[in-house]
């Protein structure tokens, strides 16, 4: 089942914490099974998604001294 383009989580945020959280929930919807899904698989996903994202964003962030 393929789903409309236009029906997706948009990713656009000023805000970096918001825009984490959208583009994890963008990853989560796109990686779900055709059927079968539980809210626990979806979370699961997106929680992985955001720890990935928060992950790769702190490398890139330059350190503090």
């Amino acid at each position: 089942m393929e789903q409309d383009a236009n029906l997706r989580i948009a990713v656009s945020s000023n805000d970096e914490s918001v825009a984490k959280i959208q583009l994890a929930a963008r990853w989560a919807e796109s990686y779900a099974p055709a059927q079968g899904d539980s809210l626990e698989q979806a979370l699961h996903r997106f929680y992985r998604a955001w720890g990935y994202i928060d992950d790769v964003i702190k490398d890139l962030e330059p350190e503090e001294v």
